[in-house]
């Protein structure tokens, strides 16, 4: 894909989706604060119709002071007798040039008079705004109630789930084989992955045909199956046949009906129709013709991943508990979660009455800018889109700014999958890059530029994200400063196949690297 154009802030459009690319020291906060300006000066919008969003209240306070401080740059030098020759003078020049100076001047102060009344705020902040300045649209009580830590009330209600499931007088044979082993804490660690997703966009092959089989299988008539494998005959070389080892441990799991000790994947490969020639003797009658070996060859996709579907399943069962149970205990307890916020402005944006909704939210806030987005996951995407994507009526406006690189890791819930919907959605003109960084040494950057464009499309993997080349933007503000070494890359061998094993490495190696650097005294440190 070829690189985006390079964003200037004079002459976005200030209608219809625009997604903005940046890499951290790029100036994000920067050009919002100006953007938000435009906004306010060309498209005559007061403070409190113009959202912004992005993802801690930290950042929001920031981008709520950095858009005060802009607004009141404007005017001071709408004030002033002449206008200042700083980097607002072109700009603010041509407006006055058109509108005259005392309404841009009007306009300027009625939005620092507004600016904390502003919806500058998280999503979820957002979300609860929706909810309770709009009781009427959303149908939710005037007042909500207090934020409880979600995170603990997942867990509670795992638990909850755990106990009527696997505390009770009869547990599942493959649940008890394959559930039971990871314990309380390891399924509220797949639930919590579940409930950050679409529901809906998860689809996982039901084990129902899986189970039929098995109570079919063990029902049957197995003794001259059982003497055959016992005795080896018709195996090639019975003492050392693998085929032989997993079906003799089939055969004993199906006379108690305890899937447990199969191992399941081995016992699919060997079941291969190749494989199975191979085992067996070549004379009559051939192995691959007994009926039992034939029924297992022609059911050996079933055996593929079961106890990853085992898990899921369990945990889809849990996640639909909880979603139902963290829902009525809420409202029982007259509280509200950080989730639940986005979980009932999505539903009803999404149900019978979203059309009114959407359109009230547009009435009041016809622009959002979403700082962040790269950390927005799909139902908080599919809220932005429903009432502000596209061109409609009112000019309304929807800027996205984000890092896409960050994407990939989804540190707080975002989803590349999430991110590249979006932009393959957009046209190429409406999508935008700052490519200039204005907090990183100008060698830094030649230097990540250049391990970037060796790694070609390996960068990122499969992740559908590109590396977009930085330059310096203000290369004059480091003339005379001593680089060593820019950038150093530390490959190491890996401790083992386990993920928590390679960060703990390269954690330990990130630590000795600092303090190395800590301890070099011609560093000047």
């Amino acid at each position: 894909m070829s690189a985006p154009a390079e964003l200037d802030w004079r002459r976005l459009a200030l209608t219809g989706t625009t997604l903005i690319e940046a890499s951290a020291g790029t100036g994000k906060t920067w050009n919002i604060a100006l953007l938000y300006l435009r906004l306010v000066l060309e498209r005559e919008l007061d403070a409190r119709q113009i959202v912004v969003t992005t993802f801690t209240e930290a950042a929001a306070q920031e981008l709520r002071a950095r858009v005060r401080g802009r607004l009141a740059d404007a005017e001071a030098a709408l004030a002033a007798p002449a206008l200042p020759q700083d980097e607002l003078h072109d700009y603010l020049a041509s407006l006055v040039e058109r509108s005259g100076r005392m309404p841009l001047l009007n306009r300027v102060r009625l939005a620092l008079a507004e600016i904390d009344l502003a919806p500058i705020t998280t999503i979820h902040g957002l979300c609860r705004r929706i909810l309770s300045d709009f009781p009427f649209d959303t149908g939710m009580p005037f007042a909500l109630g207090e934020i409880v830590d979600t995170p603990k009330l997942v867990r509670e209600c795992v638990e909850d789930f755990w106990r009527a499931r696997f505390l009770g007088e009869r547990v599942d044979p493959w649940e008890a084989a394959y559930v039971l082993g990871q314990g309380v804490a390891g399924l509220a660690t797949v639930v919590r992955h579940i409930l950050g997703v679409d529901a809906d966009a998860i689809d996982l092959e039901p084990t129902s045909t899986l189970r039929a089989w098995w109570a079919s299988f063990c029902a049957r008539d197995l003794a001259q199956m059982r003497a055959r494998v016992e005795s080896g005959e018709g195996f090639a070389r019975p003492e050392v046949s693998l085929l032989r080892k997993q079906l003799r441990t089939l055969l004993h799991a199906a006379a108690t009906g305890d899937p447990a000790g199969v191992d399941w994947d081995k016992l699919r490969a060997h079941l291969d129709p190749a494989k199975v020639q191979t085992a067996g003797l070549k004379k009559p009658p051939q192995l691959a013709t007994w009926p039992t070996v034939r029924l297992l060859v022609e059911s050996r996709e079933l055996f593929a991943r079961i106890p990853a579907r085992v898990r899921h399943e369990v945990a889809l069962d849990c996640a639909r508990f909880v979603r139902t149970e963290i829902r009525r205990r809420l409202l029982q307890r007259g509280q509200a979660s950080f989730s639940q916020l986005i979980d009932e402005v999505h539903a009803r944006l999404a149900g019978a009455a979203g059309d009114q909704l959407a359109a009230r939210l547009q009435q009041s806030w016809p622009v959002a800018l979403i700082d962040e987005f790269q950390d927005t996951d799909a139902r908080q995407w599919a809220i932005f889109d429903r009432v502000w994507r596209g061109a409609g009526p009112g000019g309304r406006a929807l800027l996205l700014i984000g890092d896409p690189k960050q994407s990939i890791y989804g540190f707080r819930g975002g989803d590349v999958a999430s991110y590249l919907n979006v932009r393959d959605t957009l046209p190429p003109q409406r999508i935008l890059s700052i490519s200039r960084n204005y907090r990183s040494h100008p060698r830094l950057l030649l230097a990540l530029n250049a391990l970037y464009d060796r790694a070609g499309t390996a960068a990122f993997g499969d992740s559908g994200i590109d590396y977009v080349a930085v330059e310096a933007g203000e290369p004059a503000r480091w003339r005379g400063s001593a680089i060593r070494q820019p950038l150093r890359v530390r490959l190491m061998p890996a401790p083992s196949a386990r993920k928590g094993d390679r960060d703990h490495a390269a954690l330990e190696a990130c630590v000795d690297d600092i303090a190395a650097l800590l301890e070099d005294r011609s560093l000047g440190c």
